[in-house]
């Protein structure tokens, strides 16, 4: 089944206090949303990789297709006001009967294996959503902000690529915005299809705020350091 992936970053990263947008800040050397597109080239060698991007940064985006030459590969849309409509641009430029994922770039970790495996079961299964429960104790505030203790086993930490097939999806997206829309999987879901879940990875951090972007220097440095021992 022909494949298609529509990386997110056309987020402004508000909660990073920095003027670059935190997808294309330097990780290792390269743009945080590199690395997600070799990962999914990586995966399979015919997928289609769409990449959302704010339309501020499009001259930008040109310079780094210059010295990143795998950007060349890719569709560059424009990003809409909210990640919804941003997916919704995407979408566009994906044809019915096909597999889609959509992954946020600022999750640079993506594992080749992992994105297989979310891709074969959503064609098995017509979606497939990664999740992970959280470890640490779970507190819910209500309307008056106190926090009350809530069972952990009944949270689960929602992760991308969330991989669907295309007709449906596209139709799901036909729906006008609601602020209950946080990913792709509640908007498959409000038109009425099942989302069916799978095992995430620890691995996939979200980068957010700037001790997230710490986390992950460590990470690609360790990851570095153990790709020169073995080539060395």
């Amino acid at each position: 089944m022909e494949k298609f992936a529509i990386v997110v970053a056309g987020g402004s990263s508000s909660r990073m206090n920095s003027a670059t947008p935190k997808q294309f800040a330097l990780l290792g050397g390269k743009p945080v949303l590199w690395y997600s597109v070799e990962a999914f080239y990586k995966a399979y060698d015919e997928i289609h990789v769409i990449v959302v991007i704010p339309q501020t940064m499009e001259e930008y985006w040109f310079s780094l297709k210059k010295d990143y030459p795998i950007f060349n590969k890719t569709w560059m849309v424009f990003g809409g006001e909210q990640r919804y409509h941003s997916v919704k641009n995407a979408l566009e430029k994906v044809p019915d009967e096909v597999l889609v994922g959509v992954h946020d770039a600022a999750r640079p970790f993506l594992d080749v294996n992992f994105i297989r495996n979310v891709y074969f079961l959503a064609e098995q299964k017509g979606s497939c959503v990664p999740a992970i429960s959280p470890h640490d104790s779970v507190r819910m505030a209500d309307d008056t902000d106190l926090l009350k203790p809530f069972p952990r086993n009944k949270v689960w930490l929602i992760q991308t690529p969330q991989v669907f097939y295309s007709t449906p999806l596209k139709k799901a997206y036909q729906a006008s915005f609601q602020e209950q829309f946080t990913d792709d999987a509640s908007i498959w879901e409000f038109a009425g299809n099942k989302v069916e879940f799978c095992e995430g990875s620890p691995f996939n951090l979200k980068i957010t705020i700037p001790s997230d972007f710490t986390i992950a220097e460590a990470l690609i440095m360790a990851r570095q350091r153990t790709q020169e021992s073995i080539s060395s």
